[in-house]
């Protein structure tokens, strides 16, 4: 059986190495909001996922949003628009994320808000050696670093996430044990 894996998301069917992956994406673009839709519907079927097109509630701070779903009803993509916002906004988690943002980045002028970096590791005892190193005082606030604890901390094997650095911080690092439910 292998170790529990330290993973930040969903692994691409096309595999993956060890610099990582983008696993989530969001930015406004800077085009109409039929040519983003009609760009995400023909991206998404040339990709083999498919495209079904919802409408979404109203979100906050935009008027309309629309679900990008594949074939397997996996969530793709989402845009939202209107309101107080001048631009198209789309957001992707997971699977379609470094297509979206290989996509946008080569082809249409947008702003990036947020990107998620994955990067999966394996090895026995891995996020308790990380959780010693972090939880140093000195290590931490020499550099003035933050730490923060989510999850089942009193049952490890029920999963735990430590967050490092504060939430408003332009770079804030999360690191969990998602590999522990397929342990069993």
């Amino acid at each position: 059986m292998n170790p529990p894996c330290l993973t930040g998301g969903s692994r691409p069917p096309w595999g993956g190495d060890q610099s990582g992956r983008i696993d989530g994406y969001a930015a406004s673009v800077f085009c109409s909001v039929k040519m983003l839709q009609d760009e995400l519907q023909c991206l998404f079927e040339s990709a083999g996922f498919g495209c079904k097109i919802y409408p979404g509630q109203k979100p906050r701070s935009y008027e309309n949003m629309l679900y990008f779903l594949g074939d397997k009803d996996e969530m793709l993509s989402d845009l939202k628009w209107g309101g107080q916002n001048q631009h198209p906004h789309i957001e992707s988690k997971g699977i379609a994320s470094a297509l979206v943002a290989e996509h946008l980045k080569n082809w249409m002028p947008h702003q990036v808000s947020r990107v998620d970096h994955a990067l999966d590791l394996r090895a026995s005892g891995l996020f308790d050696r990380m959780l010693a190193l972090l939880r140093d005082q000195e290590w931490c606030s020499q550099r003035r670093v933050s730490l923060g604890f989510d999850g089942d901390w009193a049952t490890p094997d029920a999963g735990r996430t430590l967050y490092i650095g504060a939430k408003k911080s332009a770079i804030r690092v999360r690191i969990y044990e998602k590999g522990l439910k397929y342990a069993a």
